[in-house]
């Protein structure tokens, strides 16, 4: 596993739009099966997390959105680091509740 890749993918989670400039430019990094599948993982974790906030917001009006947002936040804490210890171990493991659903995605 090259150190290339581990830093792409952690550019990812911690400073996004990095992460995503370098995976969208460098050609090779798109064609890493290892890459691919934490760039799906992040995908699916980033369009969840702002459906989730979004449904928050509009829940706000009612106070039930007041509950789920430490509700969102510690899932997406999860997810971070869930993400960050499977990419340094070099391990391709899906996410809680969401891997099962970037594995579907076709790019």
């Amino acid at each position: 596993m090259s150190d290339n890749k581990k830093i792409l993918l952690v550019l990812l989670w911690l400073v996004w739009p990095a992460g995503l400039i370098w995976y969208l430019v460098d050609d090779k990094m798109k064609k890493d099966k290892f890459v691919k599948h934490h760039f799906k993982q992040w995908l699916v974790a980033l369009i969840a997390m702002f459906a989730g906030y979004f449904a928050a917001g509009i829940l706000t009006f009612v106070l039930i959105g007041l509950l789920l947002y430490p509700v969102l936040g510690i899932l997406s804490l999860v997810w971070f680091i869930q993400a960050l210890v499977f990419i340094i171990k070099g391990e391709k493991k899906e996410l809680w509740l969401i891997g099962k659903y970037a594995e579907k995605l076709t790019f």
